[in-house]
């Protein structure tokens, strides 16, 4: 005679159940949305000051592709911008 003997572990406190809402989940999603807000705006902020202060230099144009080319840096992984480059480039 055999007898079966399960050993059933109880759901970790971090799993929600289906249909259920993790909160920690929104206020993540949240943060991060309102962090890449504020490093555009950090950025505009400052390609606004670059702007006024090259007026009439060699660097008036120079400035904001830089801070453009920095931003995609920070918002896009390497390897997404990697592939970009060689499809503008074929």
């Amino acid at each position: 005679m055999l007898s079966e003997v399960t050993h059933a572990h109880a759901a970790p406190s971090w799993f929600v159940s289906l249909g259920g809402s993790d909160p920690f989940a929104w206020f993540a999603v949240i943060f991060l949305c309102l962090a890449i807000y504020g490093v555009i705006t950090l950025y505009s902020a400052f390609d606004r000051w670059a702007e006024h202060k090259s007026k009439g230099t060699p660097l008036a144009k120079t400035i904001p592709t830089m801070l453009t080319i920095a931003l995609l840096y920070e918002i896009f992984p390497l390897g997404i911008l990697i592939f970009f480059c060689l499809l503008l480039q074929s």
